[in-house]
């Protein structure tokens, strides 16, 4: 029979091992599905005791550019309008397949009721903004087609170029 060695250095390495690998377990256990994350009974509504100082219908859909000369290409475009706040807030820009510039300060409360009208489940991360995770974009999130989600947030950055993008599970890219 073969002896042990057991000291404290072997015993602390051992266990520090284990501890990282029940922490990082469900990591993987998330990654296992190829189907959407979508969580539909987590339904996201407008919260009517939030007083926004800027309201946007933010839309996204399926549209035509011409990024080679001649030649239409299709792509996916956010177009964006006021509901409330300033016209200074917001500049869609035409012909673009980038979104909207939205101007927001330190301090802003922000609604943005994000429409997707793509034909497949989408969701919109703010990059860069510190926002919570139910106003993140996270891709357990996602929404159908026809769907509205409702970001609420106060603005909690200093100034700075911040940028939003699709973020589907497995279809940010496309999307993108």
């Amino acid at each position: 029979m073969m002896k042990k060695n057991v000291n404290r250095r072997n015993f602390i390495q051992t266990a520090s091992l284990a501890a990282a690998g029940f922490y990082v377990m469900p990591f993987f256990a998330s990654c296992k599905s190829d189907t959407s994350t979508r969580h539909p009974e987590t339904g996201n509504k407008m919260n009517k005791d939030f007083i926004a100082d800027l309201d946007i219908q933010l839309t996204a859909s399926p549209s035509q550019t011409n990024i080679f000369p001649d030649k239409s290409t299709n792509t996916y475009s956010y177009k964006a309008s006021i509901i409330k706040g300033s016209e200074d807030n917001l500049q869609n820009i035409e012909g673009s397949y980038l979104g909207p510039v939205i101007r927001v300060k330190k301090g802003d409360k922000v609604r943005v009721r994000y429409e997707n009208q793509i034909p497949a489940e989408s969701i919109v991360h703010w990059h860069g903004l510190h926002v919570s995770h139910e106003n993140d974009g996270h891709p357990e999130h996602v929404i159908g087609e026809g769907d509205t989600y409702y970001y609420e947030f106060e603005v909690m950055n200093r100034a700075g170029t911040y940028w939003f993008h699709p973020h589907p599970h497995r279809h940010t890219g496309e999307q993108v």
